[in-house]
């Protein structure tokens, strides 16, 4: 060992620990002391000795004595051990995290040199000391400046660098710059030479202006004839339309249910308004109100005819009897294109569907399916359980035929545009939608479905024709 490690080595033999206690006299008293304090490792710290006749009082644990501890191999989960000769305080691991609320008197504290204080660390097996952290953090320190005193040479000499390059580019601007000047000055006197030509020309299009301006405040003036003229129009029509409405509130006629006689009048209708118009049952009279008062009109007795399918009139009795015998909320019976309208519209969609449960060939499919009900197509929809491949494509065809065509064979013909037919594309399980020639469907029409072309991978297809009936 080399003489300076001998010397440094020998610090740690003479580094002393200091013990700064009380009496606990009446001069020189223990302190009462309260915090918080963490558990970490099983174990925490207080800040001084503690005084063993005054215990160490914890909330919600139990303090086990020395004869015990020394006994048992672990303590319970809220037993704790003290030792009052350094004020540490120990727990059951499973307390790790937990933060308690501490009471003791404290006697003083226990100075010990930095090499003989370990850094708290959640690794238990922890053996650095607070000297080794200090040395650590000093050199760290030492680094950290070395690395500003780099940091700033290599900015200052980016910063010149910079510099530099701006001012290069600064030139550049300032030749370009002369250069646009020299083109502005050229473009100026271009632009001073047009503008001297087309003065002249200006000029005349200015007088040709102001002849047109003489011209508009001629015809302003005969507008302003003929909106006075319009003025008193309007208000000849306007005392016309006051007239109308006053005509129109004399002849309002507002319909209100009969009455039995006209002495329940102001019993009916309290407060009535103006064209409220009402009959007596019992003898017929027509009333209306003025706005002041009840006017009889007319009398319906022997004046309104009796109601026609073809001409509106009174209600016979015979008639009367018969509406009073209908039940309430009884239903209309409906035929034909009458009840065909009440069905709702997702009753009158009917599907004729197609499956494949194989790879899909060329050629017809194999299957004849019928339409029950006449209709339209509303849509046309296939996909497939198995895509075709990458750079391929399938197509089909829909072929429809009547009924009474089928046994010749020749009444087939296809409803798809040959040229917007089914068709899958490579890697899509969705075909897109066809265009149809004819989307009218008959009674019992079949149908056929056609693969006009094959296309490798495509398997497991549904093509489905939904039509409303």
């Amino acid at each position: 060992m080399e003489g300076g490690d001998k010397v440094k080595n020998l610090k740690y033999y003479f580094d002393a620990i200091r013990f700064k206690l009380r009496k606990g006299t009446d001069d020189d008293p223990y302190i009462l002391k309260t915090g918080q304090y963490s558990i970490i490792n099983g174990r925490t710290g207080l800040d001084e000795v503690p005084d063993i006749t005054y215990k160490v009082r914890i909330i919600d644990y139990v303090e086990v004595p020395r004869e015990k501890y020394d006994h048992i191999e672990m303590l319970a989960n809220n037993e704790y051990f003290v030792d009052y000769s350094n004020g540490e305080i120990f727990f059951n691991p499973s307390q790790n995290g937990k933060t308690v609320s501490i009471e003791y008197k404290g006697r003083g504290i226990i100075q010990y040199p930095a090499e003989r204080i370990y850094v708290h660390s959640p690794n238990p097996w922890a053996v650095d000391n607070l000297q080794q952290l200090i040395d650590f953090i000093f050199q760290k320190e030492q680094e950290l400046k070395e690395a500003v005193a780099n940091a700033i040479t290599f900015i200052e000499q980016k910063t010149n660098e910079f510099t530099i390059f701006v001012q290069q580019k600064t030139d550049e601007l300032n030749n370009k710059v002369d250069e646009f000047k020299d083109f502005v000055y050229a473009k100026t006197l271009w632009l001073i030479n047009k503008t001297n030509e087309y003065e002249h020309y200006i000029d005349g299009w200015i007088d040709k202006a102001n002849l047109k301006i003489d011209e508009i405040n001629e015809k302003i003036k005969e507008a302003i004839n003929v909106i006075n003229i319009g003025k008193k129009t309007t208000e000849d029509c306007k005392k016309a339309t006051d007239d109308c409405v006053k005509t129109t509130i004399n002849s309002k006629v507002i319909w209100k249910p009969s009455i039995p006689s006209f002495v329940h009048i102001n019993e009916k209708y309290p407060f009535p308004e103006v064209g409220w118009t009402t009959i007596c049952d019992d003898n017929g009279d027509i009333i209306r109100f003025d706005g002041s008062a009840w006017i009889k009109i007319g009398n319906i007795v022997g004046t309104v005819p009796l109601v026609t399918k073809l001409r509106n009139g009174l209600m016979a009795k015979e008639d009367k009897a018969k509406l009073d015998s209908v039940k309430p909320y009884a239903e209309p019976n409906l035929k034909g294109k009458e009840l065909k309208a009440e069905i709702p519209s997702e009753l009158k969609i009917k599907s004729i569907i197609f499956t494949v449960p194989n790879e899909v060939r060329t050629g017809d499919l194999g299957i004849i399916l019928q339409a029950p009900f006449e209709g339209k197509i509303t849509r046309v929809t296939a996909y497939s359980q198995e895509p075709c491949i990458s750079g391929e494509w399938g197509e089909f065809a829909i072929l429809k035929c009547p009924l009474n065509k089928l046994n010749p064979y020749d009444g087939w013909n296809e409803i798809t545009d040959k040229y917007n037919r089914i068709r899958f594309l490579g890697n899509s399980r969705l075909a897109e939608s066809p265009q149809l020639t004819t989307r009218d469907i008959g009674r019992y029409d079949l149908f056929r479905v056609i693969c006009t072309r094959q296309a490798e991978g495509l398997s497991n297809i549904t093509i489905q024709i939904d039509y409303e009936i």
